[in-house]
C-alpha cells in the first residue's frame, strides 16, 4: 500500500491503477469506491490501458455507480485502441446480451 502511495504521488499510472484496484475492492484498506474511482481516473489521464477496462466493468455492471453501458463501451474502446488485450472480450459480451 505504501509503496503504491509513493508511486501513485510522483504520477505513476500504475500505481494509481493498483490503488484504484485496493480501494474499490476493499483489499487491505477500507472500500472506499469513490477514492478508488478517483485513483482509477487519475490513471486513466497517465494512459493506465488497464484502467479503461476497470472503469469499463464498473460503468458495465454499475459497481458503485450507475450503469451505464454507453460509458462502458466508451472505455472498451478507448481501451481497446490503446492495445488493451480484454477490450475485445468485453465489447462482444455487451453486444450478445442484447
Amino acid at each position: 500500500m505504501k509503496f503504491y502511495l509513493k508511486a501513485a504521488k510522483v504520477g505513476d499510472a500504475r500505481g494509481c491503477y493498483q490503488l484504484a484496484a485496493l480501494y474499490v475492492r476493499g483489499r487491505g484498506v477500507k472500500q472506499n469506491i469513490a477514492r478508488g474511482l478517483g485513483y482509477l481516473q487519475k490513471a486513466i489521464r497517465r494512459g493506465e490501458i488497464r484502467a479503461h477496462h476497470a472503469m469499463g466493468l464498473i460503468y458495465q455492471y454499475g459497481y458503485g455507480i450507475p450503469q451505464n453501458i454507453a460509458k462502458a463501451k466508451e472505455h472498451f474502446l478507448k481501451g481497446m485502441k490503446l492495445g488493451g488485450p480484454f477490450a475485445q472480450i468485453a465489447l462482444d459480451k455487451i453486444a450478445h446480451k442484447k
